[in-house]
């Protein structure tokens, strides 16, 4: 090693492998991108900056192609465990593409994971791009749906992850479908395909059996998790959540999410918005800049990042976290004297994303608004969240519907509740949300609708 950190001629960094690299595998290779990262969170940020260190080297040292799957892997990591803002700009930094270089899908699924918040304009601008039906590559199209999923862009996500997956069962590729899987459940509960989301994740467990899949186990656990609650069986939810905690202090985020849709689940409202509110930061933070290829906000930091890591508001996975939560919260807080809290989490989540144009948070948002809202502005904000095309999203559709049914029976419009409330009633049956089913029956008897005859 030469005295400024370049490698010397004989001196190349190590290429790790990465599921979308047809060359240069191991034998036996492991699925998950970094499925060898196994230090906890206070060592990962080091890690992500050793990573980024390594592929300046590899530029300089005249091995620039090795450079995209060394940032990915940066970014992966950083996403796993939740580094803060300095590490992952210092991965967005490198990222960005020589001036008049069309970007490779390595460095878009680079930029989606390393600031999902701040380059989610760009990226789904690269996203739309691609046409999946035209694609043959099963690996591309994983990080395509990788990409979708960490900027919040689930039916994006989905397309794509269902493409990789039909193609890698036609081809008898199981290795790579784990983690395939793991990706496309998530989006699918984002969605409301719960049953499909179970079956994913009972099918990652068996799958990812043998050593190396760590990574997806983990998501397939969490998955679970998620699936059962929604389900009503949250003793089963709860205990898988606490057998993810007790692997990975990384999975925090998503345990918290868990447990507080379970108490949802049972009605626990007081814990449930003390749960899902530990997921949104004190602090508004900066405004997350325009979004744009590689743009405002990408300056490598000062020094090498290391001697910071708090949240990242500029787009880090621990903002993203909060996009599935901000629902579940107004919810809870619709039981509880908390409107006022939780409209103030709702804003400061508003404006921390504002540069985003993502679907999935344009959704949640919306919905948050309308149920929070006074009497004064709430139709109008029910009205609005339900004019989005929610042809795909059955479960964001059914808890608006729900919501306004709700409303509106108690403004005594029982009338135009009834039907609003059947049909989130028909979609909740669906998904198979228990308990949220049985609360727009209740709702349709209190509002006037005879119960349905048994059998």
């Amino acid at each position: 090693m030469e005295p400024n950190g370049v490698p010397a001629r004989d001196e190349r960094p190590a290429r790790p492998w990465l599921p979308g690299r047809r060359a240069e595998r191991d034998p036996a290779p492991a699925t998950c991108p970094d499925e060898s990262c196994t230090a906890g969170p206070a060592d990962a940020t080091a890690e992500v900056l050793d990573l980024c260190a390594a592929a300046e080297r590899a530029v300089l040292g005249g091995d620039p192609s090795l450079a995209p799957d060394l940032l990915l892997a940066a970014a992966l990591r950083g996403w796993r465990a939740r580094t803060g803002a300095a590490a992952r700009g210092r991965v967005a930094a490198l990222a960005a593409s020589p001036a008049g270089q069309e970007p490779g899908i390595r460095r878009i699924a680079t930029l989606a994971l390393a600031q999902p918040v701040r380059q989610a304009a760009w990226v789904m601008g690269e996203l739309g791009r691609f046409r999946t039906e035209q694609m043959s590559d099963a690996e591309d199209l994983r990080l395509l749906g990788t990409a979708a999923h960490a900027v919040g862009e689930p039916v994006l996500a989905a397309d794509f992850l269902d493409r990789a997956e039909s193609l890698l069962r036609a081809q008898d590729r199981l290795g790579p479908l784990p983690c395939v899987l793991a990706t496309q459940a998530r989006a699918l509960l984002d969605l409301g395909d719960r049953h499909r989301a179970a079956r994913a994740a009972e099918e990652i467990r068996r799958l990812a059996a043998a050593p190396g899949h760590e990574a997806c186990t983990l998501e397939a656990v969490t998955t679970g998790a998620q699936a059962a609650a929604l389900r009503g069986d949250t003793e089963a939810a709860l205990l898988l959540v606490d057998r993810a905690a007790g692997h990975s202090a990384e999975a925090g985020a998503r345990v918290r999410l868990v447990r507080g849709i379970a108490a949802c689940a049972d009605g626990r409202y007081e814990a449930a918005y003390d749960l899902l509110r530990g997921l949104f930061p004190e602090e508004d933070g900066p405004d997350p800049g325009a979004p744009g290829p590689y743009g405002a906000g990408l300056d490598p930091p000062e020094g090498d990042g290391r001697g910071s890591d708090s949240p990242a508001p500029d787009g880090g996975s621990p903002c993203r976290d909060s996009f599935g939560a901000i629902g579940f919260l107004a919810e809870a807080a619709l039981h509880l004297r908390r409107r006022g809290d939780a409209a103030a989490v709702a804003g400061s989540l508003a404006r921390r994303t504002a540069g985003s144009p993502a679907s999935l948070l344009r959704v949640q948002l919306r919905y948050a608004a309308a149920v929070l809202a006074d009497d004064v502005e709430a139709e109008t904000l029910f009205r609005r969240a339900l004019a989005d095309n929610l042809a795909r999203w059955p479960w964001p559709r059914a808890r608006a519907e729900c919501a306004y049914g709700r409303w509106l029976r108690l403004q005594r419009r029982t009338a135009e509740a009834r039907p609003l409330l059947r049909s989130a009633r028909l979609a909740f049956e669906r998904i198979g949300a228990r308990p949220w089913a049985e609360r727009a029956a209740e709702e349709l008897r209190a509002a006037g609708e005879p119960p349905r005859p048994s059998g």
